[in-house]
């Protein structure tokens, strides 16, 4: 068998259903760094991302704004009629004047 180089006897080795064994001088490399400095830092990367999505939804939820319920009320009211029946049925007074009644 011929061989083309260093990484051909690794490779060799590494492919599934490999009968051959590990022969004596190769031994794995020791990537310390991957377990002790990326894993980590991805770790808090993720975190880091995670609460600046959450800061950002937050913020977006939450920021001062112009509309009031009263401005924003007619977009979704009942008709007028249907505001007058409610009103009655529960003790309410109606005012058709376009302010909003006192608290």
């Amino acid at each position: 068998m011929e061989r083309a180089g260093p990484g051909a006897r690794c490779l060799e080795h590494a492919l599934p259903g490999s009968h051959r064994g590990s022969q004596p001088g190769l031994k794995a490399i020791d990537m310390w760094w991957l377990d002790d400095i990326i894993v980590p830092a991805l770790l808090i990367l993720g975190i880091y991302c995670f609460l600046v999505m959450v800061g950002f939804r937050t913020r977006t939820l939450t920021r001062k704004t112009n509309r009031t319920a009263e401005s924003m009320y007619p977009l979704y009211a009942d008709s007028l009629k249907k505001q007058q029946k409610y009103a009655k049925e529960h003790g309410g007074t109606w005012k058709d004047d376009g302010s909003s009644p006192a608290p």
